[in-house]
């Protein structure tokens, strides 16, 4: 078991200590293979952590094609709410190739649904990346337009951001 691992299945792991393990991991040429190793071996409760680990490398530079693909083939690896909201956070950060549409699309149109406001937002934001695409464009233009109707202040506040 690697010592990211191990860390990441620690019983309290604070957003802080995160944090921390990514300052520690993440010059490493193994990080970001050993994150998405940690996806098939973590409980599903606690997936999110990988995932929010891969969310902050996401946002300092780009994933490779092969790295998006073997986290597109880990998005239904657990129903935990925590796990849908990171992995769309995720695939917000990360510019998505269109090669990988037909994998990633449906999952987000999945979390579109959720009960939970703020998944179905960072959903939203993430099929935006497809919205120039003819197959996608008609779905992604109706969630905006449900996403519009929705009452919810922190929907509105989202659309506000990703729309501006």
């Amino acid at each position: 078991m690697s010592a990211l691992l191990q860390h990441l299945t620690r019983a309290h792991l604070p957003a802080s200590a995160l944090r921390s393990l990514y300052a520690q991991f993440h010059t490493s040429p193994t990080f970001i293979p050993d994150l998405i190793s940690a996806l098939d071996h973590l409980d599903p409760d606690l997936t999110h952590r990988a995932l929010s680990l891969l969310t902050q490398a996401a946002r300092t530079s780009p994933l490779s094609l092969e790295h998006l693909a073997r986290i597109a083939d880990r998005l239904d690896a657990s129903d935990h709410w925590l796990h849908r909201l990171t992995a769309c956070q995720l695939l917000a950060a990360a510019p998505l190739p269109l090669e990988l549409a037909e994998d990633v699309f449906p999952f987000l149109q999945r979390a579109f649904t959720d009960h939970r406001v703020i998944i179905r937002a960072w959903a939203l934001t993430a099929m935006l990346s497809f919205r120039d695409h003819p197959r996608f464009r008609p779905d992604v233009l109706a969630a905006l337009r449900v996403a519009r109707r929705d009452p919810a202040k922190s929907m509105q506040a989202r659309l506000r951001q990703i729309l501006s």
